[in-house]
């Protein structure tokens, strides 16, 4: 059984439709979608069974289905503000996250070029101290190990201009 079938006139349509319009303001004023939504039906509930033959009533379904569909648009309107508001915060958070993503990734870039240079520092140095042992060594009458000492020192030198390059692209 519905709610308007003990309606036969006019003016109990049109208390009815004043009852649905101010639980409707209640609904709105405190922002509950649920029951904006099932105002909303029973809104345009109240047109469809509201009888055509009574003089009077088309003019009350028009008002009840404007403001079904004020309700509907009220719960869109809301809904789609929260979803701004969450996109905001979650563009916030993502700016946030990005940012330290970037600050990490400095900071790693930082310590690699800091321990290659301290690489490059020590391979310089071995070098240096690889080309003083060999003119210490220049009259020596071992031609096999002046050659290891060279092909050493090769590598180093090698090795070091290879990661002076690196780091120079790297930075």
């Amino acid at each position: 059984m519905s709610e308007f079938t003990k309606l036969i006139t006019l003016e109990d349509w049109a208390a009815k439709l004043d009852e649905l319009l101010a639980e409707a303001e209640t609904a709105t004023r405190s922002r509950d979608d649920a029951g904006r939504l099932k105002l909303g039906a029973r809104l345009r509930a109240f047109a469809s069974e509201s009888p055509a033959t009574l003089e009077g009533t088309s003019s009350l379904d028009k008002i009840a289905l404007d403001a079904a569909s004020s309700l509907a648009a009220a719960v869109m309107d809301e809904s789609l503000a929260r979803i701004n508001e969450r996109t905001a915060e979650f563009k916030a958070l993502r700016k946030t996250a990005e940012a330290a993503a970037e600050t990490t990734i400095k900071h790693a870039r930082e310590a690699r070029f800091t321990r290659a240079q301290e690489v490059l520092k020590s391979l310089t140095d071995a070098a240096t101290a690889l080309r003083n042992f060999d003119d210490t060594f220049r009259d020596a009458d071992d031609p096999t190990f002046r050659k290891k000492v060279a092909d050493a020192l090769k590598v180093l030198e090698s090795t070091r201009s290879t990661l002076a390059g690196i780091t120079r692209d790297g930075q």
